[in-house]
């Protein structure tokens, strides 16, 4: 192997341990006697997984948890021009302009979102679509806790160098790229030099992890999709393979998926957040997070830590899972529903049905995500080298890259 053998890593959305185990990924299991393979424990964050990869830091070092935190003045919102439907109905709208009751929006309605879907501008009007199914009264209380899908533009993250600094520092290039693999590789095939690259990160397979919501994980059809995403893996594999013979491969996933059997309904209380009842909350699928006085957060984390399937975090339960800022920028209170229970209606797709889950909190067989390393860099990686853990991805790129 020259110095110069690229490193691949190819992040496999929600491909579950369990995937593996019950062969729905014929291809993969194949690649495991060049390496080795491992399933971990699945790391409690919900969009802070990608910068403890990238810097091998736990997310109260990183500082990313969750996609949105509080944070009113930097809220991507405030200058947004859809904020003026709040003068019409604030509670019949979401961020993105559509209407909560599922009505047809009126034509200047439709003409904005229309504007702000074709001249995508950065800054204040940037990332519409990301707040998804937040209530309109709500989103301009939150900012972006980090810039998605910019990975290889930050040598840094919370002052930890990303793999992608420590590539730059080395005075070597990198590719990330978030799409399918056929994708991806017509990416690549126009990089004249990529042989000479140092990192080719791919984040691919995120059809599986969305169709895992939608037809729970051990489902006919996640079986078939994950037999197709494999045979493109084949493909993307021996393709790459030819035109970097000395490329060494981490192969990993963010997350497992675990059957959802229990629904909470916490629309009352989004609804009491929005007409000012009620501490301001955040939903996400499997966890409320919310933030008022201590009147309200009590009363609320009472009905939530009544339901079944739900647990409201103490400061010490957030410390053990590295997840407690003091700032309370994620949340002054947080409740969390365990496998196989989700919140609904949640910010990200509204009261959509979820049959398919993340999980956060408690690890099982379902949500252990799997990683695969094989290559020549990896020849003289210690055989004590234990990774059990979603940070210790970073040990095995630091490795590669020397």
């Amino acid at each position: 192997m020259t110095d110069r053998a690229p490193l691949v890593m190819l992040l496999l959305d929600s491909l579950s341990a369990e995937y593996v185990e019950r062969e729905y990924v014929p291809f993969f299991r194949s690649l495991i006697p060049e390496g080795e393979f491992r399933s971990l424990k699945s790391l409690f964050a919900f969009d802070g997984v990608m910068a403890t990869v990238m810097t091998g830091r736990w997310p109260d070092e990183t500082g990313v948890f969750g996609r949105f935190a509080y944070g009113p003045r930097e809220s991507v919102m405030r200058y947004n021009p859809l904020r003026a439907l709040n003068l019409l109905d604030k509670q019949a709208y979401y961020a993105s302009g559509e209407r909560r009751d599922e009505r047809p929006n009126a034509w200047p309605v439709k003409l904005v979102r229309k504007l702000l879907r074709r001249y995508w501008l950065d800054g204040a009007l940037s990332n519409i679509s990301n707040y998804a199914r937040m209530p309109m009264a709500l989103a301009h209380n939150f900012r972006y806790a980090m810039t998605l899908n910019k990975f290889d533009e930050m040598p840094s993250i919370s002052g930890h160098e990303t793999i992608y600094g420590k590539a730059t520092r080395q005075g070597r290039k990198s590719f990330f790229h978030y799409a399918p693999l056929p994708d991806a590789q017509t990416k690549l095939e126009a990089i004249p030099d990529i042989e000479n690259y140092a990192l080719i990160f791919v984040h691919t397979w995120g059809h599986l992890d969305s169709s895992g919501h939608d037809f729970g994980p051990a489902s006919a059809e996640i079986r078939a999709m994950a037999g197709q995403c494999d045979q493109q893996l084949a493909e993307f594999v021996a393709w790459l393979r030819k035109r970097v013979p000395d490329a060494s491969f981490i192969m990993f996933a963010d997350h497992g998926m675990h059957e959802v059997h229990t629904t909470h309904d916490v629309g009352p209380i989004v609804n009491d957040a929005i007409s000012g009842q009620g501490p301001l909350v955040f939903v996400d699928s499997t966890a409320v997070r919310a933030w008022g006085n201590e009147g309200e957060l009590l009363k609320l984390s009472e009905r939530l830590s009544g339901l079944p399937g739900v647990r409201v975090l103490s400061d010490e339960d957030l410390i053990a899972n590295h997840a407690f800022f003091p700032q309370r920028e994620y949340g002054e209170m947080m409740a969390v529903a365990y496998p196989g229970y989700v919140f609904s209606p949640d910010f990200f797709e509204g009261p959509k049905k979820r049959l398919g889950m993340h999980g956060y909190l408690e690890d099982t067989n379902w949500l252990r995500p799997s990683l695969l390393w094989f290559g020549p860099a990896f020849d003289t990686l210690p055989s004590d080298v234990q990774l059990q853990v979603m940070p210790d991805i970073w040990r095995l790129a630091d490795h590669a890259l020397g």
